[in-house]
């Protein structure tokens, strides 16, 4: 009984998988029926072998009815077969094409020979670049793809033909822009150069030899040639620089920085860069010239060392005059003070009393003056007690005159006592002029003095919560923050102004103690 069950289970199985089989042949011979399948894969002895189906004539005849590119197949160097474009292309009629010489139509003399070695199975296939004649006498230059088959067991060729005008045409205007391009580069006194960022490779013109004095096989088309060459101490900005400008969307990449020349010696250039990117806003190409200022910055250092000289000698002319102030007119009325105090305690009527006061009061106001007059000139609290004093002073003094509230914090480390003189008095000229940027133009209830130091650099920073004003555009800084950017400049410092309508200001200046700095002015909002 158990041996008929199994016997009745295994023969649904086979019944169940014929069922199948039949399902799938049946699907097979309807796909082809209806033009589905163009060729199959028959397992045979020899292993698996591809059976093209005769219904598949029609579906790559349409495909190569479709191409843009001229079609044909020859035999003997006659044409048996074309599509609509070849017949297009040389202005004919299909049926006339038929049955004419490929010959007649193809001008190139390596196309002759290389049909003959398709023909005879000396080679696959070929490719060369020729003229295609057309009936009206008209030709274009084409590209011309020829590869040997087999029909019916007889071998043939067919000719796949490319109009490359349009291609032919570019690449001229191509290679003429670039002969301009070169000739530009080589009259021109910068050393102009083009960085290809994705292949890391550049050309740089013969200014180069021009400008630093380098044998045209001594300059080398990578990118780290330029790299080793721009001076250590500036590396790292102008690298940062170039990351930003690589990885933002700006357009165009300017810095300065100094460079080394074939005799070891370092020149000021001036490097500016148009950014070329692709629809994905990536920066692919680089086009730049470099020029050396060396001259400019020599000619700027000299203006700056002369506006340095000034400034020293109008700093030495107001500490003469302070100590002129305090030591002789100042002393003078304190001493007519006291004794018109002792007059008034000796007069002998009332009339007189109230008449030496009232003079002793003028002197009283005019002491005063005085005094003022002397600190804006020169405040002692620098000389005699220091920086972070003076600037304490005359935040103090500046609440008690404006009535703006006026805070001074100075930061941890404090800068040192050996700070130079004259850093300490370019800080407290700028943090008078911007207290009186605030006081003038602000309209602001609180302000605030901050300095900070590091080894390398002195910082103040003064803000207010006023009304701001707006930066950018054409307009130019006023004459206040023209006044603290040039005495910042003098010393290489850096200021930074941050500001905006009815956000208040903040005015940042960094000064170094003594590494080099390259000096400038950066505005945000």
């Amino acid at each position: 009984m158990l041996k008929r069950q199994n016997s009745e289970s295994k023969l649904l199985r086979q019944m169940s998988e014929m069922q199948n089989r039949l399902t799938e042949a049946e699907d097979t011979l309807n796909a082809i029926r209806n033009g589905a399948v163009d060729a199959l894969v028959v397992h045979t002895p020899r292993g698996e072998q591809l059976f093209t189906l005769k219904g598949a004539d029609q579906t790559y005849r349409a495909l190569v009815e479709g191409m843009n590119e001229g079609a044909l197949t020859v035999k003997r160097g006659i044409i048996s077969y074309c599509n609509n474009r070849f017949a297009e292309m040389v202005r004919m009629p299909m049926e006339k094409v038929f049955g004419a010489s490929i010959f007649d139509f193809v001008v190139s003399a390596k196309f002759s020979a290389l049909v003959r070695r398709l023909e005879k199975g000396r080679a696959v296939r070929g490719a060369l670049e020729g003229a295609l004649r057309a009936k009206d006498g008209t030709s274009a230059p084409v590209l011309v793809s020829a590869s040997r088959f087999y029909s019916e067991g007889a071998p043939m060729v067919s000719v796949v033909l490319t109009d490359i005008t349009e291609r032919l045409r570019t690449e001229k205007a191509l290679l003429e822009s670039e002969r301009r391009f070169k000739i530009v580069a080589r009259t021109a006194s910068d050393a102009i150069w083009d960085w290809d960022v994705e292949a890391n490779r550049t050309w740089r013109s013969e200014g180069f030899a021009k400008l630093f004095g380098y044998r045209t096989g001594k300059v080398d088309d990578t990118f780290g040639w330029w790299r080793t060459r721009v001076h250590p101490e500036d590396r790292k900005d102008v690298l940062a620089t170039l990351r930003d400008a690589l990885n933002s969307r700006i357009s165009l990449f300017k810095t300065t920085y100094r460079f080394r020349r074939s005799s070891g010696s370092y020149a000021d250039v001036s490097d500016r860069a148009w950014v070329l990117r692709d629809t994905h806003q990536k920066a692919v190409r680089l086009i730049g010239a470099l020029s050396d200022v060396t001259e400019q910055m020599e000619a700027q250092k000299e203006r700056q060392a002369l506006s340095r000289s000034i400034i020293n000698a109008q700093e030495r002319e107001r500490q003469r005059v302070a100590r002129d102030l305090h030591d002789g007119v100042n002393q003078l009325l304190a001493s007519a003070k006291y004794r018109l105090g002792s007059l008034a305690d000796q007069a002998q009527t009332r009339a007189s009393t109230e008449g030496v006061l009232k003079v002793r009061d003028v002197i009283e106001k005019a002491l005063s003056e005085v005094r003022s007059i002397s600190r804006n000139l020169r405040p002692s609290e620098l000389d005699d007690l220091g920086l972070v004093a003076a600037l304490r002073s005359l935040a103090h003094e500046f609440h008690e005159r404006t009535g703006i509230t006026t805070r001074f914090r100075s930061q941890r480390p404090e800068c040192p006592s050996h700070t130079p003189k004259e850093v300490e008095m370019t800080i407290y000229r700028i943090a008078q002029e911007a207290l009186n940027n605030v006081e003038k133009h602000s309209n602001a209830t609180h302000a605030e003095i901050r300095l900070s130091c590091t080894r390398n650099y002195a910082q103040l920073v003064v803000r207010d919560n006023g009304r701001g004003f707006e930066l950018g555009g054409s307009k130019k800084l006023g004459w206040g923050l023209q006044n603290i950017t040039e005495r910042a400049t003098l010393l290489a410092g850096n200021v930074d102004i941050v500001s905006a309508s009815r956000k208040g200001a903040k005015i940042s200046v960094r000064i170094p103690l003594g590494s080099r700095s390259r000096p400038g002015v950066r505005k945000a909002q």
